[in-house]
């Protein structure tokens, strides 16, 4: 599949796909997401190692433990899906789609601080 197709189809799933819904009216959690692209050998992989840890693997290493043999090449696909929930604004989790992540309040019991 080529890079367009990819991007193409990745949007078209956040934008179209019933877990980027939520509420009664269907609002979405997600906007179209930003989709990128980078060799596996990109040398700002390694540079993990030494700001994250030894323990942090490179897309090769990775890449190399999944399919159990010396790979050189690869693609990394990145993406980047901006909220449509305003700060400050209540959110109710209709169950579908990305819940309240357990830290802070409730989302339902946010108070209005900025617009």
């Amino acid at each position: 599949m080529k890079e367009p197709d990819v991007v193409g189809e990745i949007r078209r799933f956040v934008l179209e796909s019933e877990f980027n819904r939520r509420g009664e009216a269907g609002d979405f959690w997600f906007d179209e997401p930003m989709v990128g692209f980078a060799s596996a050998r990109d040398p700002i992989f390694r540079e993990y190692k030494t700001i994250i840890g030894d323990f942090h693997l490179t897309p090769l290493e990775i890449f190399e433990k999944e399919s159990a043999g010396a790979v050189t090449e690869g693609t990394v696909i990145a993406g980047f899906f901006p909220s449509l929930c305003r700060p400050g604004k209540p959110i109710a989790w209709n169950g579908v789609g990305p819940p309240w992540n357990g830290q802070g309040p409730e989302p339902t019991e946010r108070s209005s601080t900025t617009d």
